[in-house]
């Protein structure tokens, strides 16, 4: 197994699956690694006013997980905008060795894709996980 210094877990903000999250523990654990979270709201399907309640919505989720797993508040992000190019984005600017994305079990389009931008543009470990 490699050696981690710092994990990115990147979680939709509606996410509600623990085992993804619990499995992206473990390997933290074995790693003694630094654990970021980071949620990724599409700002383009949202109104104003419904932007917003997301926003808070993903705080406040974020927020409570950091609680649960005891991730310090300045290593949960969120970010707006397009979720392959904001994961990359954001695993650059961090520094991160990895990326750990959570990909539903459904035959859905969007986790082709999201898969197939950070495969291909990713200059990080991606680890895919499916919930």
């Amino acid at each position: 197994m490699p050696t981690y210094q710092h994990i990115l877990l990147a979680i939709f903000p509606d996410h509600r699956d623990n085992q993804l999250v619990y499995k992206a523990l473990s390997l933290v654990e074995d790693c003694s690694a630094r654990f970021s979270l980071l949620t990724v709201i599409n700002s383009e399907h949202y109104q104003p006013t419904e932007l917003l309640n997301q926003i808070k919505l993903a705080k406040q989720r974020l927020a409570s997980l950091g609680r649960e797993l005891v991730v310090p508040s300045f290593d949960q992000h969120i970010r707006l905008g397009q979720v392959p190019e904001m994961i990359i984005k954001t695993a650059n600017e961090l520094g991160v060795d990895s990326v750990i994305c959570g990909l539903s079990k459904s035959t859905n389009p969007v986790n082709f894709g999201l898969a197939n931008s950070l495969m291909t543009t990713l200059s990080k470990d991606l680890i895919l996980m499916h919930y």
